[in-house]
């Protein structure tokens, strides 16, 4: 792995135990990248697979 390097892996469904919650997950995941780019330590990737 690459010195230096953040590899974030975001894996989301839409399964019944999450329903009803999808603004809070929405929320979180935005918080979570401005919180990384605000970080700037390396280099950072983000995946989200669909």
């Amino acid at each position: 792995m690459k010195q230096g390097l953040t590899e974030i892996v975001f894996i989301m469904d839409r399964s019944g135990s999450m329903s009803g919650l999808e603004t809070d997950t929405i929320g979180g995941f935005n918080g979570t990248i401005e919180k990384q780019k605000k970080r700037r330590r390396g280099s950072t990737g983000f995946h989200h697979p669909l």
